[in-house]
């Protein structure tokens, strides 16, 4: 009997393009809806922070219902980025919703990933968090904090009190700033010198737009003036009109008597019987005397 051999596993074909990129599409898509519910809940946990919901830092009141949105989970979430972060726990969800925004519009390409610059990506956002925390620990902390340790969380008094007792308060604040910016800088692809030049074109053209309204606005208001006046003007010569024409004085007419209309009526008719009786034989001289 012959022995029957295995055949040989064929190799693994690599995915066709069109596959491919139908891979990336759908998983860019679910990157997206999962950001976006991500930062949705977040947000409504932390707008409906209640201190007195049981927390990863209390247990809350027995019997009490809980008030925040997004349930114990929420609760408890809230209480724990109120901790670390503090009041900076809000940045959490606004650069997570900005990352988003960033994947939606770049959802039709057909790149792959690149973890590297998913890895720097996130660096950047560390150092934002932290720089922010321990800026707001430094300046924001003077008067009585609501959270549990203070405005920058558990995390920015740490590093606050680290950056200060070393570089002192000024310094500790101008090394807090720069890497804060840098961190945005990393996270958003945002360039600072691009930035600037957009907000002077912004000005510029904001002032020309004003100066350019501004002379419409005195130009019709100069029409306006001298319309006025003209109006005004011709108005005072109707007034002057009406003055003179109320003293004038009417022209009086006097009528001639009807019985001298009806004398010269009869002597014409007198005058005319005597031409009809006159005898045109004897000299005309005649009737002259």
């Amino acid at each position: 009997m012959k022995s029957v051999q295995p055949k040989p596993s064929a190799s693994r074909k690599p995915l066709s393009q069109p596959a491919n990129n139908l891979l990336i599409r759908l998983l860019k898509e679910g990157v997206i809806i999962a950001l976006v519910a991500v930062c949705l809940f977040l947000l409504i946990a932390m707008l409906t922070y209640d201190p007195q919901d049981p927390g990863s830092s209390r247990t809350g009141e027995e019997g009490r219902a809980i008030s925040n949105a997004g349930g114990r989970f929420g609760a408890w979430l809230a209480d724990v980025f109120f901790i670390l972060f503090g009041y900076l726990a809000f940045l959490f969800p606004i650069m997570i919703a900005y990352r988003a925004w960033l994947v939606i519009k770049d959802r039709t390409s057909t790149e792959p990933i690149d973890w590297f610059l998913v890895g720097l990506r996130s660096a950047g956002f560390v150092m934002v968090m932290l720089a922010g925390t321990a800026i707001a620990s430094i300046h924001y902390s003077d008067g009585e904090a609501v959270l549990t340790y203070s405005n920058g969380g558990l995390i920015g008094a740490t590093l606050a009190d680290a950056i200060v007792g070393a570089f002192s308060y000024k310094g500790g604040t101008l090394i807090l700033l720069a890497t804060f910016l840098v961190g945005m800088t990393i996270f958003t692809d945002l360039s600072w010198f691009d930035l600037m030049e957009k907000i002077g074109r912004w000005v510029f053209t904001g002032v020309a737009y004003l100066q350019e309204k501004w002379q419409i606005y005195q130009r019709e208001r100069n029409e306006k003036q001298i319309a006025e006046k003209a109006q005004e003007h011709r108005r005072e010569i109707v007034q002057q009109h009406v003055k003179q024409e109320a003293k004038r004085v009417a022209p009086v007419i006097i009528e001639e008597p009807v019985k001298k209309k009806l004398h010269q009526v009869l002597a014409l008719k007198k005058k005319n019987k005597c031409l009809c009786l006159m005898n045109w034989n004897q000299p005309w001289v005649d009737y002259l005397h």
